[in-house]
């Protein structure tokens, strides 16, 4: 008896899965991180952290208009001072890099929120984020330093500000000298569950904030422990915070939901340094398919409970998420395929030559069909002159001396097929059919696609890689056959 009950009928098109999402992400929901540090010219690449950069402040503005012309209402700030000492006075210094940007954002009037990190980890030589004595961070003397950042910050025109130290009381204390100094409608984004984690790596190299003695675990939180992280939120809660961050985001997804039952204030997470490195890396070396990955990474931090996500990928996440969809089709000519670890070589290859992959923007279920085509289209080019020249030179395989001229039989057939004025489907079959044909005796036959000089007999998937690799240059190059001429469409 078939069940009365199927789900899958709420998934069978894109319009119905739109309809009956239960998580959107859209850009208002995403704050974008930017560092800026005292310099001019040219922004500087975070090689930890591909495709972020340290602005300066004419490059930092030109970001936040991108960001917010994308939707994204909220930048956070991390400032690189020139010069760094024991007690961190450019994070409070009326002219430091942070003040600096702030009140250059607001004098362009750039719709965006600006949010300051206020920690001392960046502007004190010794990378701890308090006063340091006796080998350790004292508590209490370096709330006088985060309290005279925050005002200094709140002074240049921050909206929020955002302390991110783990000291206890901070929170109260910044209330108070804000509500003392007139201040009184600056929000306060407490780091209130920030773990003493490993995800961290890349952002202490892009902002030079790595303790130099020790590490942070006296005063970050324990991975292991949830509860303790309630204790902190209902802490920063009731002397003051407006609202309450988890952070990392990813592997604390479950910290995420806890806070969000327990408390009524916003809640955000921040996808750190580490959680994007991930990504971009193994994007770069082709093995996720980096657009889909990001958007479900979102997608899960919404879920778990976060109102806002802090993350470097928010001006091209905003740019996706306009609409609310999660799910929607890759835009012609958008990357972000997975690779098969077989094509790993030729796709740095391609990488290093600068040239644009074949079926980009093509879903990996099409990839098949492409590779035939593009096969047949190359082969199309290169049939005459290569197999003739094997012909004429005589190194034909002595078992397969009739496959040259099958195989320039074949091809002649596909071409027809595929250039007639209304091509059918069975027409079509046909030409694939005949592709994969002109593959196999152009393998067999000894052709420059079928070995490799230094391997010698090459696998199945190496010799597609091959065929596809040959037929990727003829199509970037433009050397298919006056394609419109011929009547033939660029997609299978």
């Amino acid at each position: 008896m078939f069940p009365i009950h199927r789900p899958r009928r709420i998934r069978r098109t894109a319009l119905l899965r739109d309809m009956v999402r239960e998580t959107q992400v859209l850009p208002q929901h995403l704050i974008y991180p930017l560092f800026v540090q005292e310099t001019t010219g040219s922004p500087e690449p975070i090689d930890a952290m591909p495709g972020q950069f340290r602005h300066t402040i004419d490059t930092l503005l030109a970001e936040c208009e991108k960001a917010a012309a994308a939707g994204v209402k909220a930048v956070l700030l991390f400032g690189i001072p020139a010069v760094k000492d024991e007690v961190g006075s450019q994070a409070y210094a009326e002219q430091g890099i942070i003040q600096l940007a702030v009140r250059a954002i607001k004098a362009r009037s750039i719709p965006v929120l600006v949010v300051t990190d206020v920690c001392m980890c960046e502007y004190t030589s010794h990378g701890h984020c308090g006063v340091v004595r006796d080998g350790d961070v004292d508590n209490d003397p370096s709330l006088d330093l985060l309290t005279a950042a925050a005002l200094s910050q709140a002074r240049a025109g921050a909206d929020i500000v955002a302390p991110s130290d783990m000291m206890d009381g901070r929170v109260a204390a910044i209330r108070k000298v804000l509500d003392a100094d007139g201040l009184g409608h600056v929000s306060i984004l407490s780091y209130a569950a920030k773990y003493a984690s490993g995800f961290y790596g890349p952002f202490r190299e892009a902002a030079g904030s790595a303790p130099r003695f020790g590490d942070r675990r006296s005063y970050q939180m324990d991975p292991a422990n949830v509860r303790e992280a309630l204790k902190e939120v209902e802490t920063d809660v009731a002397e003051g915070a407006d609202i309450v961050m988890v952070k990392p985001a990813l592997s604390y997804l479950d910290v995420i939901r806890a806070v969000k039952e327990r408390t009524n204030v916003p809640v955000a997470a921040y996808s750190v340094s580490g959680e994007y490195a991930m990504i971009e890396f193994a994007a770069k070396a082709g093995v996720i398919d980096r657009e889909r990955l990001i958007r479900e990474t979102l997608v899960s931090i919404r879920r778990a409970g976060a109102d806002m996500i802090l993350t470097y990928h928010a001006l091209e996440a905003a740019q996706w998420f306009r609409g609310g969809a999660y799910g929607a089709p890759r835009r012609p000519g958008q990357t972000g395929r997975t690779v098969k670890p077989s094509f790993l070589a030729a796709s740095r290859r391609r990488e290093s030559r600068q040239t644009k992959p074949a079926f980009d923007g093509l879903p990996r279920h099409h990839w098949s069909a492409a590779a035939i085509w593009s096969a047949s289209a190359a082969l199309r080019v290169c049939t005459e002159s290569s197999l003739s020249a094997v012909v004429r030179s005589g190194s034909v395989g002595r078992t397969s001396d009739q496959a040259p001229a099958r195989a320039l039989r074949t091809r002649r057939a596909s071409v027809s097929d595929f250039t007639s004025s209304a091509p059918s489907r069975a027409r079509r079959a046909r030409a694939e059919t005949h592709s994969v044909r002109v593959a196999h005796h152009t393998a067999s036959a000894g052709s420059p696609l079928a070995s490799d000089s230094t391997t010698g007999d090459m696998g199945s998937w190496t010799r597609i890689g091959r065929i596809a690799e040959v037929s990727q240059k003829y199509i970037t190059n433009r050397a298919v056959a006056r394609p419109r001429e011929l009547g033939e469409s660029t997609r299978p």
